[in-house]
């Protein structure tokens, strides 16, 4: 097989021949190897982007729920089943939050058991206002109240510092 080779490209003329054709199938194989991986990294970018902006939407489900959780609370109505409604939305929110961060962003610090016990803090604080309210003047209701607002505060404070985290994704991560 050496003797064929050497006897096909004895004459300068099909050495250059040669050589052209090596290098013409190494720069195509580069090229190809390089449009290979500009795609490839495209395509985890824009994969990364989407999963950050459903991280973003579901942070904002988070809240959103969360908030009309306190909402549902203090409504007049003797309805229950509204209230689950709301308590089921907030929960697979929270289970979606976390499964983003689990899956994409372990950089990210989410702790899912706080924010569950702040929504059982907060069902247990709304529920005890509730049951009082017949009188908004009494001092324990208005004490009440104010824990209410430490929740609310809680939860502006839990989202805002997830936002951050996936703003700050969003700055790495953008085109």
């Amino acid at each position: 097989m050496i003797h064929w080779f050497t006897t096909v490209f004895s004459q300068p003329a099909q050495k250059a021949q040669l050589f052209s054709i090596v290098l013409s199938a190494f720069v195509a194989f580069s090229v190809l190897l390089l449009n290979q991986w500009f795609t490839s990294r495209r395509a985890r970018k824009d994969h990364m982007i989407n999963k950050i902006e459903e991280f973003y939407e579901a942070i904002g489900e988070y809240e959103k729920c969360a908030f009309e959780l306190f909402n549902t609370m203090f409504a007049q109505s003797k309805d229950s089943s509204q209230f689950q409604e709301v308590l089921d939305r907030l929960q697979t929110a929270v289970q979606r939050v976390e499964m983003y961060v689990g899956l994409h962003f372990p950089e990210i610090n989410f702790d899912s058991k706080a924010h569950t016990k702040l929504m059982q803090t907060a069902y247990y604080n709304l529920s005890y206002a509730k049951a009082n309210r017949s009188g908004y003047g009494n001092n324990d209701s208005i004490h009440k109240m104010d824990s209410v607002n430490q929740l609310l505060d809680k939860v502006r404070e839990n989202t805002s510092h997830i936002k951050k985290d996936a703003q700050a994704l969003m700055k790495r991560h953008k085109h």
